[in-house]
């Protein structure tokens, strides 16, 4: 008995292989295009095999990108959502869909480190199918230009030795009827938890049942301790020297000097 395959069963394996993968592919829509990337930045999907990121690489929705020590990336997704990806920071993209005939929906998960974005159509045709979850909080957004920042117990990129953030009432007045935000907070350096800045439009941040509305010129804080927003904006934030990603495009020379901390 021939216990190997013929010439013909090898092709319709071969066929069979093929098939699966384009599936594989088809199912895996894709959700945007790397515009530029720094260091070691891998993206790891269903399939759970890590892949390494580079310019011109794709992200699909499901895959989680994580961003090496001193690496970042510049991500462009399909509706014009841009984010810059920060050094030693983990974002799944846990919903994706933009496209003639589907639900137009951006579900990020922000594991940890921070993202600089700015918002595409989704956001702003559709931003209650816009959402970033961090930690504690959940974010949504009515602008275009904003920052995510977690900061842990032993971040020293977040931590500033003797700088005090204090919280009061956001620059333009809350629309939500829940909205609260802390009366004071003093401390040294900067506790941990989710930071956000908003340099365009409007987001609103959840925790629970609060919901907190920042507007351009804000920064809020939320954790399990504590939720508001402050009163000036964190000098990890303000002096941040990741580039913003809308000044990046697919011309944009490999070669630029940028700055990772």
């Amino acid at each position: 008995m021939n216990r190997f395959p013929t010439g013909g069963t090898l092709i319709f394996l071969t066929l069979l292989a093929l098939a699966g993968t384009s599936n594989s592919a088809a199912a895996a829509a894709v959700a945007g295009e790397v515009l530029m990337a720094k260091g070691a930045i891998t993206a790891t999907g269903a399939d759970d095999v890590a892949r390494f990121l580079a310019r011109g690489s794709q992200v699909h929705a499901g895959d989680r990108v994580v961003t090496a020590d001193k690496s970042f990336a510049v991500i462009s997704f399909t509706d014009g959502t841009r984010t810059t990806l920060r050094p030693s920071t983990e974002l799944l993209i846990e919903k994706y869909s933009h496209g003639e005939g589907e639900k137009s929906e951006a579900v990020f998960d922000l594991v940890q480190g921070g993202l600089r974005a700015v918002s595409g159509l989704i956001g702003k045709e559709n931003p209650d199918n816009f959402r970033v979850n961090a930690q504690a909080a959940s974010m949504g957004i009515r602008g275009t230009a904003w920052d995510v920042r977690i900061c842990e117990e032993e971040d020293n990129t977040c931590a500033r030795d003797n700088e005090k953030i204090t919280a009061g009432k956001p620059s333009s007045a809350a629309t939500f009827a829940e909205t609260k935000c802390l009366d004071s907070i003093d401390v040294e350096g900067q506790p941990p938890g989710v930071y956000f800045a908003v340099y365009d439009g409007e987001i609103f941040v959840i925790r629970g049942d609060e919901v907190l509305e920042l507007g351009q010129g804000d920064a809020g804080y939320a954790s399990n301790r504590a939720f508001g927003c402050l009163s000036t904006f964190p000098a990890f934030l303000l002096g941040d020297p990741i580039v913003f990603p809308d000044q990046i495009d697919s011309g944009t020379p490999d070669l630029l000097e940028l700055r990772c901390e």
